[in-house]
């Protein structure tokens, strides 16, 4: 059975594979081309919707206000994305 994982989860492991910067889009693209299960069952449930990216973005985004982010813009106003712990 393959591990259900939520939208942060997919960004989450996205960065995690590429430990680069990246914005939604960026992780979207990686995330199509991804042959890890979890991920391609994801994105499959995620292209019936309407805007995946936005979805991608705004839950970093959310996350982002958390004093405890795993996620991490160092560059404010550009929208590229790493992991908190690579900061």
């Amino acid at each position: 059975m393959v591990k259900k994982i939520s939208v942060g989860e997919l960004a989450e492991i996205i960065l995690e594979d590429g430990k680069e910067l990246l914005s939604p889009l960026e992780i979207w693209i990686k995330a199509q081309k991804s042959e890890r299960k979890e991920i391609k069952e994801k994105v499959k449930i995620m292209k019936k919707g309407q805007s995946p990216v936005y979805s991608i973005a705004a839950r970093i985004y959310d996350d982002l206000k958390k004093p405890n982010s795993v996620f991490h813009q160092p560059f404010k106003g550009i929208r590229k994305f790493c992991l908190a712990k690579y900061k």
